[in-house]
């Protein structure tokens, strides 16, 4: 080989090179939303993890909505309850930008505004193994937390039945 060449790209180098860009980024709901970034594009698919007795998780697609709006991209799972849970725990783009990546952090943190002053079944979520209590919100009669991914489904079942929780809101982080 001459000095100052280089040696022709292997075929997994080439493959690696071709190879879209992915991320994967566990919403509320349970789900696992992977983000594909290819040149100029980007794609989303929604898979929802089942877990076998002894052994690894796998992922199942799932069904969803891609709502796509100026303000953001949304992936909705079928079983999204949109009169509950805000829809920016759905918003792609955003939980990106605050970064809510799987790889960079394992837990979500949301805002539960409760029903009630003195809600009777919010000890049945805030006990849950899944979730860490930030502080409570008295003035908006609210709890701040934070929902561990691995966790996510069963909390957002218990979110789901419970009758003291009026919303679930994204805890977003703010410049000012």
């Amino acid at each position: 080989m001459v000095a100052g060449a280089t040696a022709p790209p292997t075929a997994e180098a080439s493959a690696a090179a071709t190879a879209p860009d992915t991320e994967q980024l566990t919403v509320i709901s349970g789900h696992t939303v992977i983000i594909s970034e290819e040149g100029n594009e980007t794609t989303y698919s929604l898979e929802t993890p089942e877990r076998s007795r002894g052994r690894q998780t796998r992922y199942w697609r799932a069904s969803a909505s891609i709502v796509r709006t100026g303000s953001g991209t949304y992936v909705l799972p079928d079983e999204y309850n949109q009169s509950r849970f805000d829809r920016a725990l759905f918003d792609i783009e955003l939980l990106r930008s605050q970064g809510q990546t799987d790889a960079t952090t394992d837990e979500i943190p949301v805002i539960i505004r409760w029903s009630s002053d003195n809600p009777e079944d919010a000890s049945a979520v805030l006990s849950h193994p899944g979730v860490r209590v930030r502080h409570r919100l008295d003035s908006v009669n609210a709890t701040a937390v934070r929902i561990s991914k691995s966790e996510t489904r069963s909390v957002y079942q218990a979110l789901q039945e419970n009758r003291d929780v009026d919303a679930v809101l994204y805890d977003a982080k703010v410049s000012l």
